[in-house]
């Protein structure tokens, strides 16, 4: 084991060194700092400070200067705080640490158990309701579940704090102090665990349903083991271990995902700090953030792999026997029936029969279809212009002319939310497009191929998960708005921001796939026959992998959406004029607005809630009509 934890320690440090190299380059190479943007500054002393703080060096002396720095603990200096880098983090990460880390015991806490539940009573009125919360959950922006938590707990029942730590003003000790910390962080903890219990639950579902199924648990129940025992200490066990390479990136992804939570609930975070470093352009905190989050995954990693090892199922020599030998019985019965000559229709066939009897899954894609069509062409039948003002009609509440009222220059809502569902649509289907051919095409090409090739294009993947996405894209964000793209420009860039940071995802599974592939007989038959590397790989390996590339593309599609719609709330996505509905509720920033006039903010949320949950469940109606497992169990 100390061999092993050694040799992966030793693998980490050169892909550690890679992010340090990329987040380092990515933030130097934006343009803009906080010395440029002091306008109060004269050129002297613009010039005298960045020879103090060296930015007056070339670009790879400052890189090799921060690395040394780096290897000592010293992270740089803030030049918007005016204190040492580390000290600023150390002050606000356990804020950080303490909200994401009571959330990730609740949603595993909730995830585990519902996921059990729902496994030992499938298709049961329990598991259709959690499907229904789980998609829900899955399908909620994070800005937008946040402001309603607000709306609905703190400013219309006020039942909870809206934001913050402590009360305003607060001096409180001891045990009033605990009780107000733990006040205001049930808000942010229940964002927390409603955004990410459902996909939890979801994952330990489905694999509690695949090991109740195997020859062990049968065996088990055969030797007379009580229902209680069979699950907790067999099943559990080995549903626990495809899970537990989640665990590893929870915590990272907690701090990463909880920057817009903190930053709506106010909460005192690292997250928060990184989106006030960020408006400042002080780039040493937003550096010493990300490769700490860079860092957090890639520890995270190595936790998975030494838990995996050592938690990898050994069952008894019975139980191993009995379960092969059962087998084998079941093997020789079914060959002992004559298999009955018929025709079969095609997969794609079967595919779209066992499509039409999910009721839910053909009602999403008929609701998708009517919603694209609606967004295409019903700004074409409205009565009112995009760009049309009316300083009469500011701010009206929805009533007969204007269905869905107006915003702060008297334009049409309902018209500029099909123009944004339009644009919003769009950035989905083509960051879907680029992404899943990208990462089809290279996890093919490692996964058949192999050797260096493999290792070359998996470390390259692995790198890019490596570094965070949203506080990436967040980055990325700023960089398109001090390059001054157009607000057409930005859509297209926005597109290829999401496309690079999705595809590894899909790269693994298509590459895990070949590898499978690769070792059946039909494609050993192919070796036989002398087809072409390209024939073998384009017209046997690929179509094979086609039901998990559409069920990735579904997916690709909503996150791409939710990604999209928070950059845009930041204002670091798409930009007005061009509406989305992302930047559609950026109205909700305004306190009056937030409170006063929900028809600003509220109708595009819903947009994304009902668009992102039926790409959602057409997704999982694909997943079922695709897999053959589920269409033998229909038989």
């Amino acid at each position: 084991m100390k061999n092993f934890i050694l040799r992966r320690l030793l693998q980490t440090l050169p892909m550690l060194l890679l992010a340090s190299f990329i987040i380092f380059m990515l933030f130097a190479k934006t343009p803009g700092d906080f010395i440029d943007g002091n306008i109060t500054l004269t050129a002297a002393r613009v010039a005298e400070l960045k020879a103090i703080y060296g930015l007056d060096q070339p670009l790879f002396t400052r890189y090799i200067h921060w690395l040394g720095q780096l290897m000592t603990g010293n992270l740089g200096f803030s030049l918007q705080y005016q204190i040492p880098v580390s000290q600023l983090l150390n002050q606000y990460i356990w804020n950080s640490f303490l909200l994401a880390s009571i959330a990730l015991v609740f949603y595993w806490g909730i995830g585990l158990a519902v996921g059990i539940v729902s496994a030992m009573k499938p298709n049961s009125l329990f598991d259709h309701l959690v499907s229904v919360l789980v998609f829900a959950a899955m399908s909620f922006p994070t800005f937008f579940l946040c402001l309603l938590l607000i709306k609905w707990f703190a400013v219309d029942l006020h039942w909870l704090p809206v934001g913050g730590m402590t009360n305003t003003g607060s001096d409180a000790t001891g045990w009033a102090y605990v009780v107000q910390v733990a006040a205001h962080l049930v808000l942010p903890v229940l964002a927390l665990v409603m955004l990410q219990a459902g996909s939890l639950t979801r994952y330990f579902r489905a694999s509690m349903l695949d090991v109740v199924k195997m020859d062990f648990i049968r065996t088990a129940r055969a030797k007379g083991l009580r229902e209680r025992t069979v699950i907790l200490k067999h099943a559990l066990r080995n549903a626990l271990l495809p899970i537990i390479t989640l665990l590893g990136f929870e915590l990272p992804g907690l701090f990463s995902g909880a920057i817009i939570t903190e930053k709506v609930f106010n909460w005192p975070g690292a997250g928060h700090i990184h989106i006030d470093s960020l408006a400042a352009r002080d780039y040493p905190v937003l550096m010493g953030f990300t490769l700490f989050l860079a860092g957090l995954t890639i520890l995270g990693n190595l936790i998975c792999r030494c838990a995996l090892r050592v938690g990898r199922p050994a069952h008894s020599c019975e139980v191993v026997m009995l379960s092969s030998l059962f087998s084998t019985n079941r093997r020789l019965r079914k060959a002992e029936i004559p298999a009955l000559a018929q025709v079969t229709p095609s997969p794609w066939r079967q595919a779209w029969q066992a499509l039409k009897r999910n009721h839910l899954a053909m009602f999403c894609l008929i609701l998708l279809i009517v919603m694209a069509v609606w967004c295409a062409f019903g700004p074409l039948w409205s009565p009112w212009k995009d760009d049309a003002t009316d300083a009469l009609m500011i701010n009206k509440p929805p009533g007969e002319i204007h269905w869905l009222g107006t915003d702060f220059l008297g334009r049409d809502v309902y018209t500029r939310l099909l123009l944004a569902g339009r644009i919003s649509l769009i950035i989905g289907l083509l960051t879907m497009l680029l992404s899943v051919t990208l990462g089809y095409l290279l996890g093919a090409v490692s996964g058949y191929l192999g050797g260096w090739t493999d290792k070359l294009i998996m470390r390259l993947a692995d790198l890019v998960m490596t570094i965070p996405s949203l506080p990436l894209l967040i980055v990325a964000g700023a960089m398109l708005s001090e390059l001054d793209f157009s607000p057409d420009s930005r859509i297209y860039m926005v597109v290829i921001m999401l496309s690079l940071l999705e595809w590894p995802k899909l790269a693994r599974l298509v590459r895990g796939q070949i590898l499978s592939l690769r070792e059946r007989d039909f494609m050993l038959a192919t070796r036989v026959l002398g087809l072409s590397a390209r024939r073998r790989l384009f017209g046997h390996l690929l179509p094979n992998t086609i039901p998990i590339l559409v069920v990735m593309a579904t997916m690709a599609v909503a996150n791409a959406i939710l990604m999209e719609s928070a950059l845009s709330y930041l204002g670091l996505g798409v930009v007005p004029p061009t509406p989305s509905w992302g930047n559609m509720m950026d109205s909700a920033n305004s306190l009056i607005d937030f409170q006063r006039r929900p028809w600003l903010w509220m109708p595009p949320g819903i947009a994304i809630f009902i668009t992102v949950i039926a790409i959602n469940v057409l997704g999982d109606g694909l997943r079922d009509a695709l897999d053959p497992k589920m269409k033998r169990g229909a038989k």
